[in-house]
């Protein structure tokens, strides 16, 4: 594995920078390192070609040798739609983000030093809401995606008619399961708020589940 170093100066809050644009050719383990004088880290991964399986973790560190996972992303197996983000936000000055392919792969890497604050005040209400309808199978699905911005409220509805499938759910494709994720009963709703890179996974206990969307934001 080789470890590569990414700018020559902390990343600032409120900056973004490239951390990785390559072509693998073969399978491949490699790190980038850089430094941030943010609160927390926002990370973009985009993959254009991907011939196995593609794995991006996430760590903080103190020097080579001495780090703690933080966040990682769902193993990607397709070139990416759109772009994915994961969050991290217990960390220390020094990040090191690890990327391992079993093939050939093409893809991109960006940072942005971000904050962690928050008002104990909510002043202003949702100015954007949308509802929307999504059918999961009895595999883990992403019902929400990662955002750039935080939302206000976000509520799910399993619509099955009562005695339908169980939906479960979980914040990474491993949680959504019988065994670990939280259960939504036929005709129950689940309302929360979720913080920008964070994404939602579900899956159905049997056949599909009809789901329904609320959420709001700025």
């Amino acid at each position: 594995m080789t470890t590569i170093s990414v700018g020559t100066s902390p990343l600032p809050q409120g900056k973004t920078i490239r951390v990785a644009r390559e072509v693998f050719t073969t399978a491949k383990t490699q790190s980038y390192t850089l430094s941030t004088d943010a609160d927390a880290i926002l990370v973009s991964l985009y993959v254009e070609t991907v011939s196995g399986d593609l794995d991006v973790a996430l760590y903080t560190q103190t020097e080579e040798g001495k780090d703690l996972l933080i966040t990682q992303f769902p193993t990607v197996s397709a070139p990416t739609a759109n772009l994915l983000l994961k969050k991290g936000a217990t960390i220390i000055n020094q990040i090191r983000v690890e990327v391992t392919t079993t093939a050939a792969a093409t893809f991109e890497l960006y940072a942005r030093g971000v904050g962690t604050g928050e008002s104990s005040v909510r002043i202003l209400g949702p100015s954007v809401a949308r509802a929307s309808q999504t059918t999961i199978p009895a595999v883990a699905t992403l019902i929400i995606p990662a955002s750039l911005t935080d939302r206000s409220g976000l509520v799910i509805k399993n619509n099955n008619p009562l005695g339908g499938a169980i939906m479960y759910i979980g914040f990474t494709a491993l949680e959504a399961t019988a065994v670990s994720g939280y259960p939504i009963s036929a005709g129950e709703s689940l309302g929360m708020d979720l913080s920008s890179g964070v994404t939602v996974y579900g899956i159905s206990a049997s056949g599909t589940t009809d789901i329904r969307l609320l959420e709001a934001g700025s």
